[in-house]
């Protein structure tokens, strides 16, 4: 959704701008029972979607942070989109999405992209 909107006006959009909805259990906006979800959007540059694990899951404590940073890599240049997702505890929560850091993709200058992920 993100690199779709950036590929056509050449920013980065908050969630409503992609058509994004984040889960929400009937009644309570951004929530399900397991997580909390936030966005923290700065006007065409960047936008941080962040969900927090409002229960213990396993060994992953209550309050544990999965992010996805989107950013335009050089909008002077072209429309692509870096794209840098973290665990706020590795260790503990990695086990409950075992690829999520693998969504992390930077777009290389020169064409093409790399993936891989960073285990903060």
């Amino acid at each position: 959704m993100q690199d779709a909107y950036a590929v056509e006006k050449n920013a980065v959009g908050n969630w409503a701008l992609i058509g994004y909805k984040a889960p929400q259990t009937t009644g309570t906006a951004n929530q399900t029972t397991n997580f909390a979800y936030t966005e923290n959007y700065t006007a065409g540059t960047s936008e941080v979607w962040t969900a927090t694990s409002k229960v213990k899951l396993n060994d992953c404590a209550i309050g544990k942070t999965w992010t996805v940073t989107s950013a335009m890599a050089n909008a002077a240049v072209s429309a692509d989109v870096n794209h840098d997702a973290k665990l706020g505890d590795a260790t503990n929560c990695e086990g409950l999405t075992p690829s999520f850091t693998s969504l992390s993709v930077t777009a290389a200058t020169q064409g093409g992209a790399t993936q891989g992920g960073d285990k903060d």
